[in-house]
């Protein structure tokens, strides 16, 4: 890479900036131009005088037009474009897409042509990447070589594009504001009027040819009302930026005062952040304030008919209202104050609820939502409580009124006190009922006995009679086998063995038939505590088994602490016992989705349930069985070589009905078994 024959910067390229530098850096003597040494005294003059110039300048030198440029002149060919391949290349070459729109300038110049000047010219060049619409303002001017002919051209110049562009803004903005439709106008920072829109000239009574620029702000307003809006105005504009309000303006010709709403804005430098200017935009409001006027006169009209309509209803002994085409509630009469003993602010719109029995607000909002979307009339009886709380039974009954086109415009009902006849045909209800029900209740609690002696029939005749028949055995191998000696321990152990087992069988079936009383013990239990008691009692077998259990937090619910108990027991017990390896035991608590609230018995969409499952490892059963596990006393085929009355899930399934919840199971044999139970979360 060439510098000099000597390595040193040529002196007119000293202080040339980054482009000065470029040019010395390179080897020119591979160019038409040759090595710097060889170049022109014309063409080094030019160029420092273009280099050390801050001013953008750009140079076209020879025939070809070879480009030169200074770093001011830089910024012009973006990020991603023509720099610094450009330096030193033909004209043509560096500029094909504007080659066609400038050649002819430069040619022109070049033949010996005056210098020329153009403004805001458009002229697209590709830099950043893509083609991008320049606008530039430039002069193109001989410089003559030694020979006195035009060697090339120089082009002062500066790129316009976000004059042109806000310009271009500026005119599209003076267009909306002059046809505006709104009165508009701006004045300088110093409230010295620039321009009013037709629509401010109309309404102010400025003639269109009239010059503006000679009122300041004081000009527009009444003077008896100029200090209080100065007062008002200035010194909120000056430290909020804006000020919206109701200000009278001042008609030039017939020097009428004109209420108007008033919106002034100042506009500041974007990037100085100096007010420049103050726009105004004004609304008449005379006819808003005429229509205000007539429809105060309205007002007075309907309120002596509201008057004479309320002393008529206040006589009246029922409850009288009204309500909004939409059912909101706007009237009550003085009798609804005086039972109630609400005021209209307690009472309007949704307001008459609050007395409604709680009972009552569902069936009562569906026939009254009914109503409203049907038109048809409105009927039905509820609770309203009473001042002192007392709850009294009403006929609520309401007519909708019709315009001519049939459209409804309000609701007019009553509320008729039936409590007393409501009381006598409830009381012989009530005594037909109560008799309904003991009968009712009486077969159920029979049916039940039944089904329970049933099974207890069952057991009697088979699981309590199988230790049975074995201690009976056993004690008549003792009597008839009396001289063998040797057996005598064991036929002892085995009678001592089934009657333990008697007695284990006769205790769980206490523990269930306990159960059928429900919960009375109820409680706020918090269940970690129980998992953990149940825990610190299994602490022997764990260690024995080496279990590895993971439980997740529980809640605090309201339960029978004790039948808590016993359900995580046996759930927690079955899965240590029924393990042929170390079991691996996990308890989750979530809350209940809703995808599994149709598979529960009595489920109450109002109450939130618990999701527990206890998952274990162990030996599992077959999935069909997953419904017999719950019964009393069923064991399956695998489950006889472990020790257990069968009744404990049986347990699980009463106490989880017993808290209006449900236990169901999922399981593989050995897969493991996973324990599902929902409970109410209250």
């Amino acid at each position: 890479m060439e510098q000099t024959e000597t390595n040193e910067i040529p002196f007119f390229l000293k202080g040339g900036g980054e482009i000065g530098k470029l040019i010395a850096g390179k080897d020119w003597s591979r160019t038409k131009l040759g090595p710097l040494s060889a170049w022109p005294q014309s063409l080094c003059t030019t160029l420092s005088i273009l280099l050390h110039s801050r001013f953008p300048m750009f140079l076209f030198w020879g025939a070809d037009s070879r480009c030169f440029y200074n770093d001011a002149y830089r910024p012009s060919l973006g990020i991603d474009g023509k720099h610094p391949d450009a330096l030193g290349e033909p004209g043509k070459a560096v500029w094909p897409e504007a080659w066609s729109a400038i050649v002819s300038m430069i040619d022109t110049v070049m033949a010996g042509g005056e210098a020329s000047w153009q403004e805001d010219q458009l002229i697209p060049i590709f830099r950043n990447g893509r083609m991008e619409d320049v606008y530039w303002t430039f002069s193109h001017s001989r410089v003559f070589d030694e020979s006195g002919k035009v060697g090339g051209v120089l082009v002062t110049c500066v790129e316009t594009t976000k004059i042109v562009r806000f310009r271009n803004e500026q005119q599209k903005f003076l267009a909306l504001f002059e046809h505006s439709h709104d009165s508009m106008a701006i004045s300088t920072a110093n409230h010295r009027m620039m321009h009013i829109n037709k629509a401010g000239r109309e309404l102010l009574g400025i003639g269109l040819d009239q010059d503006v620029t000679t009122l300041i702000g004081r000009d527009f307003y009444p003077a008896e009302e100029l200090d209080d809006i100065i007062a008002r105005v200035i010194p909120a504009l000056d430290k909020e930026g804006r000020w919206s309000g109701e200000i009278p303006f001042r008609h030039f010709k017939t020097g009428e005062s004109i209420p108007c709403h008033v919106d002034f804005i100042n506009i500041y430098d974007p990037e100085s952040g100096d007010l420049i200017s103050r726009a105004t935009v004004l609304r008449d409001l005379r006819p808003e304030l005429e229509i205000r006027q007539r429809l105060s006169h309205k007002n007075e009209k309907l309120q002596r008919l509201i008057q004479e309509f309320t002393f008529v209803t206040d006589f009246m002994p029922q409850l009288v209202w009204s309500t909004e085409p939409d059912g909101y509630h706007d009237f009550y009469n003085q009798r609804w104050y005086d039972y109630t003993g609400l005021s209209y602010e307690e009472s309007k719109a949704e307001g008459w609820s609050r007395v409604l029995h709680p009972d009552d607000i569902v069936p009562t909002t569906k026939v009254w939502q009914h109503s409203l979307e049907t038109g048809e009339p409105y009927e039905v009886e509820y609770r309203f409580r009473r001042h002192d709380g007392e709850y009294r039974w009403f006929l609520g009954r309401a007519l909708p009124m019709r315009d001519e086109s049939g459209q409804i415009i309000k609701w007019f009902g009553t509320c008729t006190d039936i409590d007393d006849r409501r009381k006598v045909a409830d009381k012989l209800e009530y005594l037909v009922q109560s008799r309904t029900m003991e009968l009712s209740n009486a077969n159920q609690t029979l049916t039940r006995k039944n089904h329970e002696l049933e099974q207890f029939a069952y057991i009697a005749s088979h699981d309590l009679q199988e230790p049975l028949r074995k201690i009976q055995n056993f004690a008549d191998l003792l009597k008839t086998d009396v001289e063998n000696e040797a057996f005598m321990p064991i036929y002892l152990e085995k009678i001592i063995s089934s009657a333990q087992r008697m007695s284990s069988l006769i205790k769980a079936v206490l523990n269930y038939s306990r159960l059928s009383n429900g919960t009375e013990n109820v409680k706020r239990t918090d269940l970690n505590q129980v998992v953990g008691q149940v825990l610190s009692d299994y602490e022997t077998a764990i260690q024995e088994k080496a279990a590895v259990l993971t439980i997740e937090p529980m809640p605090v619910i309201l339960a029978d602490e004790l039948q808590m108990t016993q359900l995580f027991t046996n759930l927690i017990g079955n899965a240590l016992k029924f393990c042929d390896k170390q079991p691996v035991i996990r308890v989750t608590c979530n809350r209940l989705h809703h995808n599994l609230a149709a598979d529960i018995p009595d489920y109450d969409p109002g109450v939130r349930y618990i999701h527990i499952a206890v998952a274990d490892n162990g030996i599992g059963f077959d999935q069909k069985y997953a419904g017999r596990v719950f019964s009393i006393f069923q064991r399956l085929g695998a489950g006889r070589s472990y020790e257990g009355t069968g009744i404990g899930l049986a347990l699980c399934k009463k106490i989880a009905e017993n808290h209006k919840g449900h236990i169901w199971a999922e399981s593989m044999p050995g897969q493991g078994s996973v324990f599902h139970v929902c409970l109410p979360a209250r």
